[in-house]
């Protein structure tokens, strides 16, 4: 006699972030974004980040943190073929504040120097070719204290690959 094994397909759906409820925060809570196209650099992410931040105010640079952090998830967006919009631009960056360990509370200036450091040191590691390498370096860089910290992390990547011979 035969044995039969039964393999069951799970119909449940990847756990998605829960919305972020109430406060200024508006990133993760999906309800009332809009859905129309938008361009970079149009003050949608800060408006994600924070009501109270005016962009024109913001030192140069949290300005570049922003420029950066925009770019990266138009680029993403982008790669999944999904339009920019208040709604996908704010998953996704609740998807990189839990890549990366952010409390869905942080402060905007904690997530733009986080996601901004990383992502300036990410556009650094174009001499990694391995992705997986390159996925451990950004989980080292997500968990890094500092930007200096962060610095080490590339500086050590670059000694390893020979970057300067």
């Amino acid at each position: 006699m035969t044995d039969t094994i039964v393999k069951s397909i799970s119909t449940e759906q990847p756990a998605q972030p829960l919305p972020v409820e109430g406060g200024d925060n508006t990133v993760g809570n999906y309800e009332g974004l809009s859905s129309e196209p938008i361009e970079k650099g149009d003050g949608t992410l800060v408006k994600l980040l924070d009501a109270g931040i005016d962009l024109n105010s913001l030192p140069e640079a949290e300005k570049g943190n922003i420029s950066e952090i925009e770019g990266y998830i138009h680029d993403l967006l982008a790669k999944k073929g999904v339009t920019p919009t208040e709604k996908s631009l704010s998953k996704e960056l609740v998807n990189l504040k839990n890549d990366m360990g952010l409390d869905p509370d942080a402060s905007p200036e904690m997530v733009m120097d986080r996601i901004g450091g990383v992502v300036k040191a990410w556009k650094g590691l174009s001499f990694v070719k391995d992705s997986g390498e390159k996925k451990q370096i950004f989980f080292k860089l997500a968990n890094a204290t500092s930007s200096k910290a962060m610095n080490e992390i590339v500086f050590k990547a670059m000694e390893n690959h020979n970057v300067w011979l």
